[in-house]
């Protein structure tokens, strides 16, 4: 038995389960709020109130202690570069990563920084994706784990979590991706994070600069609507143009959820353009998660406008998650840290 912490922007997302190999099965789940006050605050700041949000969580969920536990947050918690070192065992790989973080980016060397290898160059060095992140918050996350009386193992950022989780191209809604080129997007709240797979292989993650808060900021009393009206009004994001709901929505703020629509898809396209592979041969699928993802009609609409056959991942064949828990697309990112713990 494993525990893996997915903390986001809004929501922390604990996850229980069974480690099989590259596989999860998920016992347990439940999801703490995190208050507009914390979110806001210094990452020292905010670890100390989620960890005094979660040991109550924790104990009102009738949680194993002393469990093997990760943490997996979001990539551009990090900065994420992607360096040339020589060839070398994993920890010689890291320990070059560092320097180069160093030499190039100029951060302390006692910052940690994680490694992963994603391809061999052409001049014989392996290309490798370095994440850097300083100690002391390092060390914060590890005492959060141990505040909650729990194992301390690990603590990675999603895409290295998803990326472990999919390596053996596990079925998605059914469908077989062996062979397959696809993407993945995490639909986050102050960035997307797109990962995309192709040749039996990841091939790269990139967290695009669209986040959702823009898509909410024009639904809410905040948006321009508000000073033309003495009684402003919230609707409920929607992109499904022929519903009642839609056609509800005010011109104004139609416009605004059309732009964001354009955004979006510009950027991920945009990205895609940068992978030769996928430039060549085009993308199959994409899947979209997140809770994000369950806004009404997006799927369609973002697929629409990329000629992608484009869902809500609803089922993954490595992830067994009992029908009465909730919805996967919420506790993705918690499942996959599940194989790091």
């Amino acid at each position: 038995m494993a525990l893996s912490i997915d903390i986001g922007t809004k929501q922390i997302k604990v996850v229980q389960g069974i480690v099989k190999k590259d596989a999860v099965s998920i016992t347990g789940t439940f999801s703490v709020k995190i208050p507009n006050e914390v979110a806001i605050g210094t990452p020292q700041t905010q670890i100390v109130a989620i960890t005094d949000l979660l040991v109550p969580a924790v104990k009102n969920n009738s949680v194993q202690l002393a469990q093997p536990c990760s943490i997996t947050i979001s990539d551009d918690r990090f900065l994420v570069r992607n360096v040339s070192v020589p060839k070398g065992n994993p920890e010689e790989v890291k320990g070059m990563a560092l320097q180069e973080m160093i030499s190039a980016y100029n951060i302390p060397p006692t910052n940690i920084v994680e490694a992963q290898v994603l391809s061999t160059q052409d001049d014989g060095k392996f290309l490798v994706r370095a994440a850097s992140m300083d100690r002391t918050i390092v060390e914060s996350y590890r005492d959060l784990i141990t505040n909650i009386r729990m194992q301390p193992k690990s603590l990675t950022m999603h895409s290295n979590s998803i990326v472990r989780l999919f390596r053996t191209f596990p079925a998605v809604n059914g469908v077989n991706l062996a062979n397959k080129s696809f993407m993945l997007m995490d639909c986050g709240m102050f960035s997307c994070i797109v990962h995309v797979f192709a040749g039996g292989a990841h091939i790269a993650s990139r967290y695009l600069p669209v986040g959702f808060t823009d898509l909410y900021y024009h639904m809410s009393k905040r948006s321009a609507m508000a000073e033309f009206s003495e009684k402003s009004t919230t609707y409920e994001p929607t992109f499904a143009k022929d519903t009642e709901e839609y056609q509800a929505i005010p011109p104004m703020i139609m416009e605004q959820i059309e732009n964001f629509l354009r955004r979006l898809s510009d950027e991920i396209t945009k990205f895609a353009r940068t992978i030769p592979k996928i430039a060549e041969a085009g993308v199959a699928n994409l899947f979209l998660y997140g809770g994000n993802s369950l806004i009404p009609g997006l799927a369609y609409r973002l697929g629409e406008a990329m000629d992608i056959s484009t869902s809500v991942i609803d089922n993954v064949e490595n992830v067994e998650l009992k029908p009465n828990f909730e919805n996967i697309v919420y506790h993705l990112n918690a499942a996959a840290a599940l194989l790091n713990a």
